[in-house]
């Protein structure tokens, strides 16, 4: 089921065109990856993510969420900003058998994907966990990037940096989408019998632009 569902979400978030391809939009300041949203954010565009596997008719009543996307000089930088009424967030279990049982990607989570033009296979994800310290990555060293999630008063906010240098493409491809749990859990959050989700995503394709001086 997860594989069919890995492969559902590619094909549904890469859908542009070529002639769709824009260049990243420059800003002559590199944001503060702290997760909060600064002005020159609000300069610029948002994207909407939206619904497509889940608990739609529940999840749709608390839940939203928008990226933006910025260059400046060799990175880029993500902010997603999420609306979520029900935050779920548990603190890591700390005994033997509940580790066993327990799985972080059952939260509130955002992920993001890049893929190559060239090689679908040859990628690199970060996964950043509300409520959690940690950071996932695969096929990325946890120093080559900054991500950091940050609460607001009606969901969290999640920022990113990614340094171009390890997207050997001109054109950047990626996915991002957000998991949604609210209250499917049993045992204060630990996974036993299997939970229900709400996921929502996009996809962008973009060239990078020539670097501004610093």
């Amino acid at each position: 089921m997860k594989v069919i569902y890995s492969l559902v979400l590619l094909s549904m978030l890469i859908c542009c065109k070529d002639e769709d391809v824009v260049f990243l939009p420059q800003v002559g300041q590199a944001p503060i990856v702290d997760g909060l949203q600064e002005d020159l954010w609000l300069k610029t565009q948002p994207h909407s993510l939206f619904f497509y596997y889940g608990q739609k008719a529940e999840d749709s009543l608390d839940f939203s969420a928008t990226y933006r996307v910025v260059q400046h000089n060799e990175n880029m930088f993500f902010l997603v900003s999420v609306y979520d009424q029900i935050k779920y967030t548990h603190q890591k279990p700390t005994e033997r058998h509940d580790l066993e049982l327990w799985n972080p990607a059952h939260y509130d989570r955002v992920n993001l994907e890049f893929l190559r033009e060239d090689n679908d296979t040859d990628k690199f994800a970060i996964s950043l966990n509300y409520g959690l310290d940690s950071v996932f990555a695969t096929n990325i060293s946890p120093t080559d990037f900054k991500a950091i999630v940050s609460d607001t008063p009606l969901g969290y906010n999640v920022e990113f940096m990614i340094p171009l240098r390890l997207i050997r493409s001109d054109i950047i491809t990626f996915n991002l989408w957000i998991t949604d749990h609210d209250k499917r859990f049993h045992r204060e959050g630990l996974d036993v019998f299997g939970v229900q989700e709400s996921t929502y995503g996009s996809g962008g394709r973009y060239r990078k632009s020539l670097s501004l001086e610093e």
